[in-house]
């Protein structure tokens, strides 16, 4: 169903007849077309409607409801709800939000079933602790995607460090044990100079709130 909701696309507006907020005014055949499906039409072709048709049926709701929510814009007002109909790009802009919260909930919902069906004895007489670290990835054009996913292998690759060698090696010599100091690659440099003061995300936070 995702990858059919990526192959709907809908009509380019032209300069004339699209506004700076996301509304279609259209052409009088575009303001016809939109009053039948709720919305601005479809990308002229066989593959949009058909990908349509097929993401509806596999998510199992009505392909006018679908398309009405992908392409048009509802206000609510003290007079009731005020339906607009969305541009191209404003309406691609919905599915593809569409399109990542339905990712997002397949994904913990799937997580949620493999916890389920793996199960924990509540009271185990040993337990072994796995850590899965993402893969790092470095590509010719690395997106903010990327950087977060980094990052988060950072702070995992922290934790671990943390717990097996830093505490776990402080807590030898406090006790006095003897012991061969085990070398590891710290790297809390890599994670002060993203997320520490007037780090990384410091910055890429201030530029989104005061844009130079």
């Amino acid at each position: 169903a995702l990858l059919h909701l990526g192959n709907v696309c809908w009509a380019d507006s032209s300069s004339s007849s699209s506004r700076g907020d996301g509304l279609c005014n259209g052409t009088a055949a575009a303001a016809a077309a939109a009053a039948d499906s709720g919305g601005c039409p479809l990308a002229p072709g066989a593959e949009s409607p058909a990908a349509l048709a097929a993401a509806a049926k596999l998510l199992g709701v009505d392909v006018q409801a679908l398309a009405k929510a992908l392409s048009t814009r509802t206000r609510m007002t003290p007079d009731g709800p005020i339906t607009s109909p969305l541009d191209s790009k404003a309406s691609a802009s919905n599915r593809d939000a569409l399109v990542k919260v339905i990712y997002a909930r397949l994904f913990d919902w799937l997580v949620a079933k493999i916890n389920n069906s793996i199960g924990q004895d509540p009271a185990p007489l040993a337990s072994i602790g796995l850590l899965d670290i993402y893969g790092f990835e470095s590509f010719q054009f690395n997106d903010l995607e990327q950087f977060c996913i980094n990052l988060a292998n950072e702070k995992l690759q922290q934790h671990f460090n943390q717990h097996v060698f830093k505490w776990e090696q402080a807590e030898y010599e406090a006790e006095g044990i003897d012991w061969s100091y085990i070398e590891f690659i710290d790297n809390q440099d890599v994670l002060d100079l993203i997320e520490g003061r007037l780090g990384i995300v410091d910055l890429l936070d201030e530029q989104c709130r005061f844009p130079t």
